[in-house]
């Protein structure tokens, strides 16, 4: 009597799949009314089910190899499997590509200085999406501060789509920020949560320029 198993080579983590006996007679004839004892020789790394039967299923448990045995009347026959790990997700990685910060004031409230930082940034890794964010406050210690209003324009495709609005897939808040003075570098820290994932942090600086707050990005 010979005994043969059938099992993919590999499998990840978390993964089952199939395995099958083949016992055949001394003339070669394949015999199939024999019970058959499953395990595994390594079982932090991979499980077996024990269902007596020709058929049964391994589940991978940890990345390693991992040995199978099947058991027929004394009889015993191996299978080494490898074990895999899960590859890693994918996920979206934000870049700053550009950062400026146009100062202007209302006319209806002279001598209040308004910023308007204009930041473009890419998503990497992700769906690929671009926004650009604008967002209009007065400075610190120079007047009140307005309502946030948040623009942003996705690229699709060549398609422009510009929102304005205060909820969204992301949310922008640009918290703080330095240097009034015309031409002098700008900071400003970026908060920007997706949904309800943990807020990204992006410190940015860029160059402030005078002029009139922009309608559109």
């Amino acid at each position: 009597m010979s005994l043969q198993i059938t099992a993919p080579a590999t499998l990840l983590v978390d993964q089952e799949v199939p395995v099958v006996l083949t016992i055949r007679d001394a003339l070669g004839r394949p015999l199939s009314d024999t019970a058959v004892t499953w395990s595994s020789l390594s079982p932090q790394v991979i499980r077996v089910t024990s269902s007596g039967s020709l058929v049964s299923r391994a589940k991978g448990l940890a990345a390693g190899v991992g040995t199978l045995s099947a058991t027929v009347e004394g009889r015993s026959q191996s299978v080494v499997l490898t074990v895999l790990p899960l590859p890693p997700s994918s996920s979206a990685v934000l870049v700053v590509e550009s950062f400026s910060v146009v100062e202007f004031q209302y006319p209806s409230q002279p001598g209040q200085w308004h910023y308007a930082p204009r930041v473009r940034v890419r998503e990497s890794g992700g769906g690929g999406a671009v926004a650009v964010i604008g967002y209009d406050f007065i400075i610190p210690g120079l007047g009140r501060a307005p309502p946030c209003v948040t623009y942003r324009r996705v690229e699709r495709g060549g398609t422009l789509e510009l929102f304005r609005e205060a909820y969204g897939d992301y949310d922008y808040t640009i918290s703080q920020h330095s240097s009034r003075a015309n031409g002098t570098p700008a900071t400003a820290l970026i908060t920007i949560r997706d949904g309800d994932s943990a807020p990204t942090l992006l410190t940015v600086t860029g160059p402030i320029v005078s002029g009139s707050l922009p309608t559109t990005y």
